[in-house]
């Protein structure tokens, strides 16, 4: 089956390989940068994505958190002004023979929340989820 043909062409796409599923720790891959960047925690997992995606300005969010006061942001600002890509994320993906890795697409960021698909390397199956929970869920379960 292998990826999904949406998958590989998106820009937006990353790749997780979870050291531990119980504590949602491992490291987070994108065809942008040669290392990967490593999480420890659900919290981690979430923030580095949303830095990602930020940096991109894909997919965009349908609106911006209002601020009372300067915070300091929490998101990872990545390093995606290259017009070519690193490296082919999907021939990482689809060579990885573990059942901890998933690549991870997401579609909007409608509401506060991620919509997307997660797709498992070695089962080669793909799932929606409609927010986080979801997608912390169907990980879990693969």
């Amino acid at each position: 089956m292998g990826i999904p043909v949406r998958m590989k062409r998106a820009k937006n796409l990353v790749a997780i390989v979870l050291d531990s599923k119980e504590e949602m720790s491992g490291k987070l891959y994108n065809r942008y940068e040669t290392e990967p960047e490593e999480f420890s925690g659900i919290n981690e997992l979430i923030h580095l994505i949303n830095g990602f995606m930020d940096s991109l300005g894909a997919p965009g969010q349908m609106y911006k958190y209002r601020k009372f006061r300067k915070t300091k942001t929490i998101n990872k600002k990545f390093d995606v002004t290259r017009a070519d890509k690193v490296h082919e994320l999907t021939d990482y993906i689809e060579e990885a023979d573990t059942s901890k890795t998933f690549a991870i697409l997401i579609h909007t960021r409608d509401k506060a929340t991620w919509q997307g698909a997660v797709y498992n390397a070695s089962k080669q199956k793909s799932s929606t989820f409609k927010n986080e929970m979801e997608l912390i869920n169907i990980i879990k379960k693969f």
